[in-house]
Protein backbone atom coordinates (compact mmCIF):
# COMPACT_ATOMS: atom_id res chain seq x y z
CA UNK A 1 0.00 0.00 0.00
CA UNK A 2 1.49 3.20 -1.24
CA UNK A 3 1.58 6.49 1.26
CA UNK A 4 -1.64 7.67 -0.49
CA UNK A 5 -3.78 4.92 -0.02
CA UNK A 6 -3.39 4.99 3.96
CA UNK A 7 -6.02 6.83 5.47
CA UNK A 8 -6.20 8.57 8.08
CA UNK A 9 -7.71 7.95 11.47
CA UNK A 10 -11.15 8.49 12.42
CA UNK A 11 -11.97 11.78 13.78
CA UNK A 12 -15.09 12.49 16.17
CA UNK A 13 -16.93 10.82 18.72
CA UNK A 14 -16.55 7.72 16.73
CA UNK A 15 -13.05 8.14 16.47
CA UNK A 16 -12.40 8.30 19.67
CA UNK A 17 -14.89 5.55 20.64
CA UNK A 18 -12.20 3.63 18.55
CA UNK A 19 -9.76 4.64 20.41
CA UNK A 20 -10.88 4.02 23.64
CA UNK A 21 -12.02 0.43 22.51
CA UNK A 22 -9.05 -0.41 21.25
CA UNK A 23 -6.83 1.27 24.44
CA UNK A 24 -8.96 -0.46 27.10
CA UNK A 25 -8.79 -4.15 25.30
CA UNK A 26 -4.96 -3.82 25.34
CA UNK A 27 -5.02 -3.28 28.49
CA UNK A 28 -7.49 -5.74 29.52
CA UNK A 29 -5.38 -8.42 27.45
CA UNK A 30 -2.11 -6.90 29.80
CA UNK A 31 -4.08 -7.72 32.66
CA UNK A 32 -4.78 -10.99 31.93
CA UNK A 33 -1.37 -11.75 30.63
CA UNK A 34 0.00 -10.25 34.27
CA UNK A 35 -3.13 -12.75 35.83
CA UNK A 36 -1.92 -15.52 34.50
CA UNK A 37 1.95 -14.88 35.27
CA UNK A 38 0.88 -13.96 38.88
CA UNK A 39 -0.92 -17.67 38.50
CA UNK A 40 2.53 -19.34 37.65
CA UNK A 41 4.18 -17.52 40.04
CA UNK A 42 2.02 -19.05 43.01
CA UNK A 43 2.16 -21.76 42.01
CA UNK A 44 6.04 -21.42 41.88
CA UNK A 45 5.70 -20.60 45.58
CA UNK A 46 3.64 -23.27 46.57
CA UNK A 47 6.11 -25.81 45.06
CA UNK A 48 8.84 -23.63 47.27
CA UNK A 49 6.99 -24.09 50.74
CA UNK A 50 6.10 -27.80 49.96
CA UNK A 51 9.75 -28.38 49.57
CA UNK A 52 10.31 -26.33 52.60
CA UNK A 53 8.79 -28.93 54.96
CA UNK A 54 12.52 -30.78 54.43
CA UNK A 55 14.13 -27.80 55.96
CA UNK A 56 18.00 -30.11 56.03
CA UNK A 57 18.40 -29.27 52.39
CA UNK A 58 20.46 -26.11 51.95
CA UNK A 59 18.75 -25.28 49.05
CA UNK A 60 15.34 -25.12 50.73
CA UNK A 61 17.29 -22.96 53.54
CA UNK A 62 18.86 -20.56 51.09
CA UNK A 63 15.33 -20.23 49.38
CA UNK A 64 13.75 -19.42 52.24
CA UNK A 65 16.10 -16.77 53.64
CA UNK A 66 15.64 -14.89 49.83
CA UNK A 67 11.67 -14.79 50.69
CA UNK A 68 12.25 -12.86 54.37
CA UNK A 69 15.02 -12.17 56.71
CA UNK A 70 14.92 -12.38 60.11
CA UNK A 71 16.42 -9.26 61.51
CA UNK A 72 16.95 -7.78 64.92
CA UNK A 73 15.79 -4.23 65.49
CA UNK A 74 19.01 -3.06 64.90
CA UNK A 75 18.79 -4.23 61.27
CA UNK A 76 21.30 -7.53 61.43
CA UNK A 77 20.73 -10.81 60.75
CA UNK A 78 18.53 -12.12 63.97
CA UNK A 79 21.08 -14.97 65.77
CA UNK A 80 18.55 -15.15 69.01
CA UNK A 81 19.64 -14.08 72.19
CA UNK A 82 19.72 -16.41 75.21
CA UNK A 83 19.04 -14.36 77.90
CA UNK A 84 15.93 -12.24 75.96
CA UNK A 85 14.95 -15.70 74.43
CA UNK A 86 14.23 -17.11 77.81
CA UNK A 87 11.61 -14.61 78.34
CA UNK A 88 9.96 -15.27 74.88
CA UNK A 89 10.22 -13.70 71.62
CA UNK A 90 8.05 -11.20 69.93
CA UNK A 91 7.70 -10.79 65.91
CA UNK A 92 6.81 -7.48 64.13
CA UNK A 93 5.95 -7.84 60.11
CA UNK A 94 5.15 -5.13 58.28
CA UNK A 95 2.74 -4.46 55.46
CA UNK A 96 2.34 -3.43 51.49
CA UNK A 97 4.85 -1.15 50.17
CA UNK A 98 7.06 -1.20 53.67
CA UNK A 99 10.26 -2.59 54.81
CA UNK A 100 12.47 -2.23 57.68
CA UNK A 101 14.01 0.38 56.57
CA UNK A 102 12.68 3.71 57.25
CA UNK A 103 12.74 6.79 53.94
CA UNK A 104 14.88 8.97 54.63
CA UNK A 105 13.90 12.01 56.36
CA UNK A 106 11.19 9.70 58.29
CA UNK A 107 13.25 8.53 61.13
CA UNK A 108 13.55 5.48 62.73
CA UNK A 109 11.35 2.36 61.49
CA UNK A 110 7.60 2.07 63.29
CA UNK A 111 8.88 -1.24 64.32
CA UNK A 112 11.48 0.19 65.82
CA UNK A 113 9.58 2.35 68.12
CA UNK A 114 7.31 -0.67 69.08
CA UNK A 115 10.52 -2.62 69.93
CA UNK A 116 11.74 0.35 71.89
CA UNK A 117 8.60 0.89 73.64
CA UNK A 118 8.06 -2.70 74.58
CA UNK A 119 11.64 -2.72 76.06
CA UNK A 120 11.26 0.57 78.18
CA UNK A 121 7.32 -1.26 79.47
CA UNK A 122 8.95 -4.49 80.36
CA UNK A 123 12.43 -3.74 81.39
CA UNK A 124 15.04 -7.04 82.54
CA UNK A 125 11.84 -9.46 81.16
CA UNK A 126 11.79 -8.01 77.45
CA UNK A 127 11.58 -10.49 75.10
CA UNK A 128 14.09 -11.07 71.98
CA UNK A 129 12.72 -9.28 69.42
CA UNK A 130 12.41 -9.74 65.48
CA UNK A 131 11.52 -7.85 62.72
CA UNK A 132 11.01 -9.64 59.68
CA UNK A 133 12.04 -7.78 56.28
CA UNK A 134 10.02 -8.84 53.36
CA UNK A 135 9.89 -5.44 51.48
CA UNK A 136 11.30 -7.04 48.00
CA UNK A 137 8.16 -9.41 47.85
CA UNK A 138 5.57 -6.33 49.65
CA UNK A 139 5.51 -4.63 46.18
CA UNK A 140 3.51 -7.76 43.74
CA UNK A 141 3.49 -5.66 40.85
CA UNK A 142 7.41 -5.84 40.52
CA UNK A 143 7.17 -9.18 39.14
CA UNK A 144 5.07 -8.17 36.54
CA UNK A 145 6.84 -6.94 33.08
CA UNK A 146 5.37 -3.90 31.51
CA UNK A 147 4.12 -2.20 34.43
CA UNK A 148 6.24 0.52 33.74
CA UNK A 149 4.14 1.38 30.87
CA UNK A 150 1.46 1.82 33.25
CA UNK A 151 2.66 3.17 36.18
CA UNK A 152 -0.64 4.40 37.39
CA UNK A 153 -2.05 1.05 37.36
CA UNK A 154 1.01 -0.40 40.25
CA UNK A 155 -1.03 0.38 43.17
CA UNK A 156 -3.79 -1.29 41.91
CA UNK A 157 -1.83 -4.48 40.69
CA UNK A 158 -0.02 -4.27 44.45
CA UNK A 159 -3.15 -4.29 46.26
CA UNK A 160 -5.07 -7.14 43.73
CA UNK A 161 -1.81 -9.65 44.34
CA UNK A 162 -0.57 -8.89 48.09
CA UNK A 163 -2.88 -11.04 50.10
CA UNK A 164 -2.06 -14.42 48.51
CA UNK A 165 2.01 -13.41 48.39
CA UNK A 166 1.69 -12.08 51.87
CA UNK A 167 0.08 -15.67 52.73
CA UNK A 168 3.04 -17.37 51.07
CA UNK A 169 5.66 -15.53 52.68
CA UNK A 170 3.61 -15.91 56.41
CA UNK A 171 3.73 -19.80 55.18
CA UNK A 172 7.69 -19.64 55.29
CA UNK A 173 7.45 -17.53 58.42
CA UNK A 174 5.80 -20.31 59.86
CA UNK A 175 8.51 -23.16 59.22
CA UNK A 176 11.34 -20.73 59.51
CA UNK A 177 9.64 -19.86 63.11
CA UNK A 178 9.46 -24.19 63.84
CA UNK A 179 13.25 -24.53 62.78
CA UNK A 180 14.10 -21.85 65.24
CA UNK A 181 11.83 -23.46 68.10
CA UNK A 182 13.54 -27.19 67.13
CA UNK A 183 16.92 -25.02 67.40
CA UNK A 184 16.28 -24.02 70.93
CA UNK A 185 16.65 -20.47 69.35
CA UNK A 186 12.89 -19.76 70.68
CA UNK A 187 11.71 -21.80 73.88
CA UNK A 188 8.16 -23.44 73.12
CA UNK A 189 7.15 -23.34 76.54
CA UNK A 190 7.41 -19.49 76.69
CA UNK A 191 5.29 -16.60 74.81
CA UNK A 192 5.84 -15.96 71.33
CA UNK A 193 3.68 -13.28 70.48
CA UNK A 194 3.59 -11.96 66.26
CA UNK A 195 2.03 -8.61 65.09
CA UNK A 196 1.33 -7.97 61.62
CA UNK A 197 0.32 -4.04 60.03
CA UNK A 198 -1.39 -4.26 56.74
CA UNK A 199 -0.72 -7.14 54.77
CA UNK A 200 1.57 -8.08 57.30
CA UNK A 201 -1.24 -9.33 59.16
CA UNK A 202 -1.86 -11.75 56.07
CA UNK A 203 1.66 -12.95 56.90
CA UNK A 204 1.42 -13.23 60.95
CA UNK A 205 -1.54 -15.08 60.98
CA UNK A 206 -0.46 -17.36 58.21
CA UNK A 207 2.42 -18.57 60.11
CA UNK A 208 0.23 -18.82 63.44
CA UNK A 209 -1.89 -21.32 61.79
CA UNK A 210 0.94 -23.31 59.98
CA UNK A 211 2.75 -23.16 63.51
CA UNK A 212 -0.40 -24.82 64.89
CA UNK A 213 -1.39 -27.25 61.94
CA UNK A 214 2.22 -29.01 62.56
CA UNK A 215 1.96 -29.11 65.85
CA UNK A 216 4.70 -26.72 66.93
CA UNK A 217 3.07 -23.47 67.96
CA UNK A 218 4.21 -22.09 71.54
CA UNK A 219 1.96 -23.23 74.52
CA UNK A 220 1.11 -19.24 74.71
CA UNK A 221 0.70 -17.91 70.85
CA UNK A 222 -0.37 -14.31 70.55
CA UNK A 223 -1.37 -12.45 67.20
CA UNK A 224 -1.81 -8.77 67.16
CA UNK A 225 -3.18 -7.56 64.00
CA UNK A 226 -3.17 -4.12 62.80
CA UNK A 227 -5.59 -2.41 60.09
CA UNK A 228 -5.43 -4.98 57.89
CA UNK A 229 -7.55 -4.69 55.32
CA UNK A 230 -10.43 -6.58 53.77
CA UNK A 231 -8.73 -9.52 56.55
CA UNK A 232 -11.02 -12.66 55.25
CA UNK A 233 -12.37 -15.47 57.45
CA UNK A 234 -9.06 -16.80 58.30
CA UNK A 235 -8.31 -13.54 60.40
CA UNK A 236 -11.67 -13.12 61.78
CA UNK A 237 -12.64 -16.90 62.46
CA UNK A 238 -10.04 -19.26 62.14
CA UNK A 239 -7.52 -17.13 64.01
CA UNK A 240 -8.87 -17.13 67.06
CA UNK A 241 -9.55 -20.73 67.46
CA UNK A 242 -6.25 -21.39 67.48
CA UNK A 243 -4.87 -18.88 69.72
CA UNK A 244 -5.36 -15.64 71.47
CA UNK A 245 -5.74 -12.74 69.00
CA UNK A 246 -6.84 -9.06 68.79
CA UNK A 247 -7.46 -6.69 66.11
CA UNK A 248 -7.54 -3.28 66.01
CA UNK A 249 -8.68 -1.19 62.86
CA UNK A 250 -8.26 2.16 62.18
CA UNK A 251 -9.04 2.84 58.69
CA UNK A 252 -12.44 1.94 56.15
CA UNK A 253 -10.84 -0.60 54.27
CA UNK A 254 -11.05 -2.79 56.84
CA UNK A 255 -14.69 -4.35 56.18
CA UNK A 256 -15.47 -6.28 58.88
CA UNK A 257 -16.93 -4.65 62.36
CA UNK A 258 -16.68 -6.38 65.94
CA UNK A 259 -20.67 -8.29 65.30
CA UNK A 260 -19.20 -9.99 62.21
CA UNK A 261 -16.31 -11.34 63.72
CA UNK A 262 -15.48 -14.44 65.64
CA UNK A 263 -16.45 -13.68 69.47
CA UNK A 264 -13.30 -14.92 70.81
CA UNK A 265 -11.29 -11.99 68.78
CA UNK A 266 -10.98 -9.37 70.43
CA UNK A 267 -11.88 -6.38 68.30
CA UNK A 268 -11.59 -2.77 68.41
CA UNK A 269 -12.61 -0.04 66.02
CA UNK A 270 -10.07 2.76 66.85
CA UNK A 271 -11.27 6.80 67.37
CA UNK A 272 -8.99 8.77 65.02
CA UNK A 273 -8.21 11.95 65.03
CA UNK A 274 -8.98 13.83 61.82
CA UNK A 275 -6.54 12.65 59.74
CA UNK A 276 -6.32 13.94 55.95
CA UNK A 277 -5.38 11.04 54.01
CA UNK A 278 -6.22 6.77 54.17
CA UNK A 279 -2.58 6.49 54.53
CA UNK A 280 -2.66 8.32 58.02
CA UNK A 281 -5.48 6.67 58.97
CA UNK A 282 -3.91 2.95 57.74
CA UNK A 283 -1.15 4.21 59.99
CA UNK A 284 -2.56 5.39 63.11
CA UNK A 285 -3.03 1.64 64.08
CA UNK A 286 0.41 1.46 64.57
CA UNK A 287 1.13 4.42 66.27
CA UNK A 288 -2.21 3.74 68.51
CA UNK A 289 -0.25 0.44 69.65
CA UNK A 290 2.69 1.57 70.23
CA UNK A 291 1.39 4.54 72.33
CA UNK A 292 -0.58 2.54 74.19
CA UNK A 293 2.09 0.37 75.08
CA UNK A 294 3.12 2.28 77.86
CA UNK A 295 -0.23 2.91 78.87
CA UNK A 296 -3.67 0.40 79.21
CA UNK A 297 -3.46 -0.63 75.45
CA UNK A 298 -0.55 -3.26 76.19
CA UNK A 299 -2.17 -5.20 78.72
CA UNK A 300 -2.72 -8.62 76.34
CA UNK A 301 0.12 -8.73 75.54
CA UNK A 302 1.88 -12.26 76.79
CA UNK A 303 4.89 -9.39 77.78
CA UNK A 304 2.64 -7.39 79.83
CA UNK A 305 4.17 -6.49 83.13
CA UNK A 306 2.08 -8.48 85.77
CA UNK A 307 0.15 -6.23 87.88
Amino acid sequence: MSAEEVKAPPKGFMGNALGFLGTYSELLLRLTVRRLIWAVAAVTLTLLYVNSKEPSRPANLSQLREFARLLTPAGETFEGNNIAGAHGTMVIVHGMRDGWVPREGDGPHWTTGIFNAVRERTGVQAPQMIVVDWHELSRPSDALPGTDLFPQFRIIEDVAGIKPQAQEIGGFLGMRLIRLIEEGVIARDKPLHLIGHSAGGFVGSRAAIVMDAMKRAPEKLHVTILDTPFPGREITHLLPKICRAEFYASSSYVNVEKENVDPQLHFVRLKIPDLTSFNEEHSYAWFSYREHILKEGFDRSPFAPKQ
